[in-house]
């Protein structure tokens, strides 16, 4: 019977912080127990329906065993190969390219990373290429990296692969040969007799007792005031992908219960999201069901987004005290994407005095994506760098200075 068939089971996933339906199978059975036949309409021979359903992945880390219905295999030739990092002062941060073998039956990858061969192993990205350059990352650290495929809507997916690693190394003045290294070991080429690097630019220092100073957040909590969510996606977002992008689309969409009624921000693009993505495009006329790219962030609907939802406050998740704390914009090294000092928190302080440029406004101490984007929004802003730029996201020399200047002449 058509109601019945139409029956699904559905977990909630404390994770992603929505209901999930899953694969639902019904068993009709009499009053003896026996399984019969569904019958078209009439039910007097059916005294009870059994619902089975198989559960699903709900977690942002790798997985040591295969779930879903019928789950891809894993992906085998991880590899993990050291980038050499443009030298001079630019060479602060490290790159790793990632490759591996294609599954077949596989629609897209789930890549882990993890600085610990032992540790959970977050969820890096979602892609369905068959190779991802990992940036801005930490000199002298080493990096693991597990993948797994899925299928579907990623309820399949495979176990995650035996861990790689890689470590990015500071390059020699006239650059080397990048080490390769996967399952776990690897062999780095010799690098040429070193050049002399060119020194970096020197920041002047203030004065004693005329160091500018900006108001500071405490504990990474921006004010629901003056704290703004910006509209402006740079890459599109579609089901299945997580991250402080799908973060922000949701504090966007719930600003407007009509849109998003759940309100809900998991940072997981699923079911509720990609319904309120289709209630925007529909109320704008961006697109419609059964028209492509229904539901999903593409550029006509990030650009209509950014039209319509510009200066939309942000959700209330942190308050910045209102305690005069003062925060001096002089910084003397460069800072990069996996460091975690004071400097960083300080940075972190300044940026998110400007909504524009942090809106997340997240003091802790740790250069992460989300100040690294914030960053690179202030490098764009001032012209220091661009997208594709060498140092583009990277706290360095040129940086330092602007900023300096900029929130020098801000008090």
């Amino acid at each position: 019977m058509t109601g019945v068939n139409a029956l699904k089971i559905v977990a909630y996933s404390e994770d992603k912080q929505e209901w999930e339906s899953l694969s639902t199978v019904n068993t009709p059975k009499d009053s003896s127990g026996n399984v019969v036949a569904l019958p078209a309409s009439n039910l007097s021979n059916v005294s009870s329906v059994t619902f089975t359903a198989v559960g699903t992945h709900f977690s942002d880390y790798a997985l040591s065993n295969p779930t879903g219905v019928s789950p891809p295999s894993t992906p085998s030739g991880l590899t993990a190969t050291v980038a050499s990092p443009t030298t001079g002062p630019a060479a602060t941060a490290g790159n790793v390219n990632l490759s591996w073998s294609s599954v077949s039956d596989a629609v897209g990858y789930y890549l882990y990373r993890d600085t610990s061969s032992g540790g959970a192993f977050p969820l890096l990205i979602n892609t369905a290429s068959l190779s991802y350059s990992d940036t801005g990352l930490s000199i002298g650290t080493t990096y693991y990296y597990k993948v797994s495929a899925y299928k579907g809507d990623g309820s399949s997916e495979s176990a995650a692969s035996s861990a790689v690693n890689a470590t990015p190394t500071q390059p020699a003045g006239g650059g080397g040969s990048p080490g390769i290294l996967g399952g776990g070991g690897g062999v780095t080429a010799p690098a040429p007799v070193p050049a002399p690097a060119p020194a970096p630019t020197p920041v002047p220092a203030p004065l004693p007792g005329a160091v500018p100073t900006v108001p500071a957040a405490t504990v990474a909590k921006p004010s629901p005031v003056a704290l703004q969510v910006s509209p402006v996606f740079n890459a599109d977002l579609e089901r299945g992908a997580r991250g402080d992008n799908v973060r922000r689309l949701q504090e966007v969409l719930a600003s407007s219960p009509e849109l998003y009624p759940e309100g809900l921000v998991t940072g997981f693009y699923g079911l509720l999201t990609e319904k309120a993505v289709q209630r925007f495009q529909k109320k704008y006329g961006v697109a419609s069901e059964g028209v492509p790219g229904f539901g999903r962030t593409g550029p006509k609907t990030r650009a209509k987004l950014q039209q319509v939802f510009s200066g939309v406050p942000a959700t209330e998740k942190a308050k910045p005290s209102e305690m005069a704390m003062k925060v001096s914009p002089v910084f003397t090294g460069s800072l990069v994407r996996g460091m975690s000092n004071d400097d960083v928190r300080r940075l972190q302080e300044l940026l998110a005095s400007v909504p524009d440029l942090y809106p997340e406004g997240i003091a802790s101490g740790y250069f992460g994506a989300l100040t690294e984007k914030a960053v690179g929004r202030f490098q764009e802003k001032y012209g220091v760098a661009f997208t594709g730029d060498v140092g583009y996201g990277m706290f360095g020399p040129k940086t330092r200075a602007k900023l300096s200047e900029v929130f020098g002449q801000s008090q």
